[in-house]
């Protein structure tokens, strides 16, 4: 497989208009973020506009009309993920899935082919009593690899080389803003040592993972990446009460983590790695495949599906917890 530059997947810049109502949105303007989108949607349809708009109804409670907005703009994006991210997370509010499933399998090939339609899926099912299908999209054992890292001898040992790579990531801003309790760089350095070493290690993982789909049970229901992938990094620095939030990775197809370092005095599940948590988007439905809480252990690379709904326990802790996420994204 070849690994292109994460770069590579970025898209074009956000339209003007689209980006100033959500300026408009985050200040709390809503009324002139809804009047910047209806001048410009006068002029042409636009996909950004639209999830904007919709943005700003949900804002308002405009639950339904939201939905609208959104809908709209997945039917006008060339790869909408992220209005269909949004429209999602309003359908999976519903007390069961019905109209949620009823979406993901109206969705066209290429979009119900995401980790977006299989996270929300996995959840319409699970909220229908429909079990056993779930279990064919999450299953907190048998989808989730780990694996130790053995860095190269020039680095001196795995505690040599996580001290190295906390150096690089707390180095590299805004992972190391002082004071934040969750601090995210999506776009690190890549070219330290240590992280040069960590990312051959995680492509060489990754690689392994779809290696095993079929033991998986997961052949046939994930994608193959082709010939060509990118492989997109970001660095956590967590602290006190610090976490992710439940998340999935939109692009991903195979998404990591790695613990670069753990805070010392860590009991019971604080700092772990939560996976499969999804009570948060599911309006408080407790998923049939429950969760699986992985202790953070230092030099320890954990892979799992893209679309596994996943978080962090806060470690209620001063000393950083320091992590790399991957996502292998297929081109």
């Amino acid at each position: 497989m070849e690994w292109l530059a994460a770069a590579e997947l970025d898209g074009e810049p956000p339209e003007s208009l689209a980006w100033q109502a959500e300026r408009h949105i985050e200040s709390g303007r809503i009324r002139e973020a809804i009047e910047l989108c209806e001048r410009g949607l006068r002029d042409a349809p636009s996909a950004a506009l639209h999830h904007a708009r919709g943005r700003a109804f949900q804002a308002l409670g405009m639950r339904e009309q939201a939905l609208g907005e959104y809908r709209r703009a997945v039917t006008l994006g060339d790869w909408p993920l992220m209005p269909l991210r949004s429209a999602m997370r309003i359908l999976a509010t519903d007390p069961d899935g019905a109209r949620l499933l009823a979406y993901c399998d109206g969705l066209p090939p290429a979009m119900r082919d995401t980790a977006v339609t299989r996270a929300y899926r996995a959840i319409a099912l699970s909220k229908l009593g429909r079990h056993e299908e779930a279990a064919v999209l999450v299953d907190l054992d048998r989808h989730v690899m780990r694996v130790a890292f053995d860095p190269p001898a020039a680095f001196g040992g795995i505690a040599a080389f996580n001290e190295a790579l906390a150096k690089e990531i707390l180095g590299d801003p805004p992972a190391g803003l002082d004071g934040a309790d969750t601090a995210i760089n999506y776009r690190p350095r890549l070219d330290g040592p240590a992280m040069a070493a960590l990312v051959a290690f995680t492509q060489t993982s990754m690689q392994a993972y779809l290696a095993r789909l079929d033991e998986m049970g997961l052949a046939g229901v994930m994608p193959l990446p082709g010939d060509r992938a990118i492989l997109q990094t970001a660095t956590t620095v967590l602290r006190r009460d610090g976490r992710n939030r439940q998340h999935i990775h939109p692009r991903g197809l195979v998404s990591s983590v790695y613990h670069v370092r753990v805070p010392p005095g860590l009991d019971g599940n604080r700092g772990a790695l939560v996976l499969g948590v999804c009570d948060e988007p599911a309006a408080g439905h407790q998923a049939c495949w429950g969760t699986r809480h992985i202790r953070p252990v230092e030099g320890w690379l954990t892979l799992f599906p893209s679309h596994l709904f996943h978080d962090v326990v806060p470690s209620g802790i001063e000393a950083p917890r320091i992590s790399v996420a991957s996502d292998l994204c297929p081109r």
